[in-house]
This record gives C-alpha cells, sequence and structure tokens, in this order.
C-alpha cells in the first residue's frame, strides 16, 4: 500500500491532503487499497454505488469535486466528461491499461501497487481529527447529502467490529466473506478500512 500512496502523491495523480478521491466500483480486492492508500495521505474519500445512474453520479461529483476518481473499465462510462467531472484523473481499477483507454485513465491499480515505496517522499501529518470520508446519505428524507467521518470515528467503528467479533485478542486466522457493498460506511469500516 506505500508503493500505491506514493504513485497517488506524484504526478500526473498528485494527490493532496484534503483533496477527494472518488471510488465508483463494486466489491473487490482492489478497494481497500485504493481506500487506504488515498486515506494516508490525507484525502478524503468519498463512494459512490456502482448501480447510480450517471445523473445521481454526475450530482455527487459535482457537490464533491473529486480530483481522482477510481473505477473499473465498465463503470468509466458513467464518470461526467464534461462540467464538474472535467479534469478528474481517473485510476482503473484493473491490473493493465489497454489502448482503447480514453485519456482521463492515468494509471491502473496495477501500475500504482508496483511502484516502490519513496521513503523521501514529503508526507503531510494526517490526525485522528481530519476527515477521512464523505460519505453520501441515501437521501430519504429529501436529496442525497454528503456526511464527513474523521480518521477518529472510522478507527473506532473498526474497534466496534473487532470487539464484537472478538478479533482483538485472537491470534488465529479469519476469513469473512464479504455480501455487504464496500461503498456503504458498514462494507468501508469492515472491510475496506
Amino acid at each position: 500500500m506505500e508503493g500505491a500512496a506514493t504513485a497517488l502523491a506524484a504526478p500526473p495523480l498528485s494527490l493532496r491532503k484534503g483533496q477527494i478521491a472518488l471510488i465508483l466500483s463494486p466489491n473487490s480486492v482492489h478497494f481497500p487499497v485504493a481506500a487506504l492508500a488515498a486515506m494516508s495521505l490525507g484525502a478524503v474519500l468519498t463512494t459512490a454505488n456502482p448501480l447510480n445512474t450517471p445523473a445521481e453520479i454526475a450530482k455527487q461529483v459535482a457537490d464533491a469535486r473529486p480530483v481522482v476518481a477510481f473505477t473499473t473499465r465498465d463503470l468509466l462510462p458513467k464518470l461526467p466528461r464534461a462540467g464538474a467531472g472535467a479534469g478528474i484523473r481517473v485510476v482503473l481499477l484493473e491490473p493493465d491499461r489497454l489502448p482503447s483507454d480514453p485519456s482521463p485513465v492515468v494509471a491502473t491499480i496495477g501500475e500504482i501497487s508496483a511502484t516502490p515505496p519513496d521513503p523521501t517522499r514529503r508526507r503531510d501529518r494526517v490526525t485522528q481529527d481530519d476527515p477521512a470520508t464523505l460519505l453520501y446519505s441515501s437521501g430519504t428524507t429529501g436529496p442525497s447529502k454528503g456526511v464527513v467521518a474523521t480518521h477518529r470515528s472510522l478507527i473506532s467503528m473498526v474497534q466496534i467490529i473487532m470487539s464484537r467479533f472478538r478479533l482483538e485478542a485472537s491470534n488465529r486466522t479469519e476469513t469473512f466473506l464479504c455480501t455487504v457493498p464496500m461503498f456503504h460506511v458498514y462494507g468501508l469500516v469492515a472491510f475496506a478500512t
């Protein structure tokens, strides 16, 4: 993950503390790598339901203003091409790039994961009180709204799960089947952070 963070911090991605990184993906082993690498830089993570319509995703992009988006090749057409979505640098959650990939694609998860860590890289101090996520509500009482959670609140949620399943003192290897969506706060905390 340190190599992925190094790649995200370097050009052409140049992800910085306080900037927004979007993940638009179904559950994937690449989801936690993208989430943790971005949050380790102090970037704020926003996730979108891959079943959302392009209009719903465009509304979230216009509100959150991400500078980097992680997505799959199949979901790439759902990202806005103009207006509020223009200028988003895209990392495909795929091992390799294809010659047919459009210009917003600047890297793949395979490429950034293969980047060697740079011990000389400038690192911003990320504290527990810094924003970690900007997750959008389901909009049950009106339009969907962005809800900010700090690193401290994510750590607290992870600790609750660890305690609930008695994992904190366990020396045995546990295997879990992830059936909840990782774009949702429960899946994000339980399986991706």
